[in-house]
């Protein structure tokens, strides 16, 4: 084992088959084991995905008010006087380009969780011959589909409407989104089916917290 999965994936995948293992033990299926572990797991990122939903906030509302400002620099100088009074600016505002990377940090916070979940469920041997619902192995890509997979497909709609349904996205960041989606998809196309049911089950969470507040939010404009 390499020393950075050691430290930073590695805890995370023991945590999971702990949970996991539990979940199992209380429902007695390995198949409903993955929808339980995935509302835990919902109910852990809510203040993860608040904070980030504040650090992109913030990222957007800086620049907002720089975007006039670099606008006006750019139609009245050129070169290394660009560059100097737009350095000038970020340091106003007290702004690194660096921190860009913060409207995307919800999405990044994913990553290391998903790679837990991919490494728990792939070293768990209790996962080969155990079906769930129309799937015959969760060990297995499900090939519902006419020999093709279907809930990865299944997994990226969920990500696409989820999206379209995340209320003041800019279109950059929409853009974004889809492109982490198709991302997944292309990464998660041929994973086991367990790590597919309990991924999809997560967005499914996300979408409906999404249409909760985009109908609350309808109901109290009106």
């Amino acid at each position: 084992m390499s020393f950075p999965y050691m430290c930073t994936i590695y805890p995370l995948e023991l945590i999971y088959r702990y949970v996991y293992l539990a979940c199992v033990s209380c429902v007695g299926s390995y198949g409903a084991g993955l929808v339980v572990m995935s509302f835990l797991t919902f109910a852990v990122f809510v203040p993860l995905k608040k904070w980030a939903k504040k650090a992109a906030d913030k990222e957007r509302d800086i620049q907002d008010m720089m975007a006039p400002q670099i606008a006006k620099i750019k139609s009245e100088s050129t070169g290394g006087e660009r560059q100097e009074r737009i350095s000038k600016l970020y340091k106003r505002y007290g702004y690194n380009p660096v921190m860009a990377v913060r409207s995307a940090v919800g999405a990044m916070l994913q990553i290391p969780f998903l790679m837990a979940a991919y490494y728990m469920i792939c070293n768990l041997k209790g996962l080969e011959g155990q079906s769930f619902l129309f799937i015959r192995d969760l060990s297995e890509p499900d090939g519902l589909l006419f020999g093709l997979n279907l809930l990865p497909i299944l997994m990226t709609l969920i990500n696409f409407a989820t999206t379209f349904t995340t209320k003041d996205m800019r279109p950059k960041d929409r853009i974004q989104a889809i492109v982490i989606a198709l991302l997944f998809l292309v990464l998660l196309y041929s994973a086991p089916s367990a790590l597919l049911i309990y991924w999809t089950c997560n967005n499914i969470l996300y979408l409906l917290e999404n249409v909760k507040f985009v109908k609350e939010f309808r109901s109290a404009a009106k």
